[in-house]
């Protein structure tokens, strides 16, 4: 559901079962702006959400890629398998990952229906029946189509925007399948803590003709398995904005309920994570969207 609207941000709110309705959906949020976001309810039915958590928990190829992050301080969500805005430029350790990944997903998933293919499916039809696939690699490695986020008590996302990390150095060998003008982003939740967890769109964009202030967010160190973002020196992400200073954009909270897709513009939208509040972790899956460089395919990656 939309928890509150304080903006002219607009979102529709469709069926799994009404996407064939809506062709121009994926176009008009890339390019028109009619819409910023839409919810397309029950591309999970519910009643088999519950086996899918616990088959997440339990099966040992998806708990052989569970990556913990974050500090003390600034605490970010549990990662499987390595997320490619956070991945070097050489992408060895993430294609081994997203190898094993892949394989998980589909064993948690199998005794349901296959995930991608499904996600691939709703994702077509909402692009008036473009192909959607998976970026591979210069050896044909398979990039990770979705990402599964895990984030319990005090755990959030910042304020970013995805055209930032568009432009990092795992990312970067994306550029010369897709076009890397703007992306869009998706998630499913599998399981909702008790409260928080809530996404905030802001009708801040990435633009600079509207944001010239903000320059491009600052890599302060490349590691063996991961890229540091100095978040503290870049101002292009207005993540030291205090709660009271965000206020003054327009903004929309969305929660999704469980088993329902949000698709919104995250290349061009700056959005954040509220903190999870409670002891119930917050579980979603999903990815990025990006054309093709002809536009003649869509891409899903992680």
């Amino acid at each position: 559901m939309v928890i509150s609207s304080e903006s002219t941000l607009k979102c529709l709110d469709i069926h799994a079962s009404e996407v064939a309705q809506h062709p121009s959906i994926v176009e008009d949020l890339f390019f028109k702006h009619d819409y910023q976001g839409v919810i397309v309810r029950e591309v999970i039915p519910k009643d088999c959400l519950e086996a899918i958590v616990q088959n997440l928990e339990t099966n040992p190829t998806m708990q052989s890629v569970v990556l913990e992050h974050g500090t003390s301080d600034y605490k970010i969500p549990r990662v499987y398998g390595y997320s490619l805005t956070s991945s070097p430029e050489d992408l060895t350790m993430y294609f081994q990952y997203a190898e094993k990944f892949r394989s998980g997903c589909r064993e948690v998933f199998g005794d349901y229906f296959d995930f991608e293919e499904r996600m691939f499916t709703i994702l077509s039809a909402l692009a008036g029946g473009l192909p959607v696939s998976v970026p591979t690699g210069p050896n044909q490695e398979s990039f990770k189509p979705v990402g599964i986020r895990w984030m319990g008590d005090g755990r959030e996302i910042k304020i970013h925007v995805g055209k930032d990390f568009l432009n990092g150095p795992g990312p970067s060998q994306l550029h010369h399948m897709v076009d890397d003008h703007n992306q869009l982003s998706y998630y499913i939740p599998l399981s909702l803590p008790e409260a928080g967890g809530e996404l905030v769109i802001y009708n801040l964009c990435w633009n600079p003709e509207v944001i010239d202030s903000f320059k491009p967010l600052i890599i302060s160190e490349v590691k063996a398995d991961r890229v540091v973002y100095n978040r503290e020196q870049s101002d292009s992400v207005p993540e030291d904005l205090t709660d009271q200073e965000l206020k003054q954009y327009e903004h929309t909270v969305f929660a999704p309920g469980l088993g329902d897709m949000l698709l919104f513009n995250g290349g061009r939208y700056y959005h954040r994570v509220t903190p999870v509040i409670g002891h119930q972790v917050r579980r979603t899956i999903g990815g990025f969207l990006g054309f093709s460089q002809d536009h003649d395919r869509l891409y899903s990656w992680h």
